[in-house]
């Protein structure tokens, strides 16, 4: 996915905090039920804001600047990377509508986090949106 994967010992740790700080206690990464795999994202602690993302105006209206350095959980691969915004983008906008993707953006401040769901859907918390002019 991305170049730079995060050391397993650093990821375990950054995704500890992730859960503690943003996903409450009461996830469980399997449903005993349905029998699948549960998303954290549906259990964010935290008010959201949800986007499409593959409406570019949505995408482009993310307030982050593409030189930010950012955590990517793949949900996938269970794997952290260590990446910018811009790489992140550039990947999403490379996608097809088939393709599907799975990742939880953050930083070191643990302030904010965005996910980028299979079902096109962002999902934002403490990242502002800002005016998109188009081109």
């Amino acid at each position: 996915m991305f170049e730079k994967p995060v050391e397993k010992e650093k990821a375990n740790s950054l995704m500890a905090r992730y859960m503690e700080t943003f996903i409450k206690p009461s996830y469980k990464p399997w449903n005993e039920r349905y029998n699948c795999l549960e998303l954290p994202w549906i259990y964010y602690k935290v008010d959201t804001k949800v986007l499409d993302w593959f409406i570019p105006e949505n995408i482009n209206s993310i307030d982050l600047p593409f030189d930010r350095v950012v955590y990517c959980h793949n949900e996938r691969e269970k794997i952290v990377y260590e990446t910018t915004y811009r790489e992140v983008y550039n990947l999403l906008m490379s996608l097809e509508p088939w393709d599907e993707i799975d990742v939880e953006l953050f930083d070191d401040s643990f302030s904010w986090t965005v996910a980028f769901t299979h079902e096109m859907e962002a999902i934002l918390f403490g990242v502002d949106l800002k005016l998109w002019e188009g081109t």
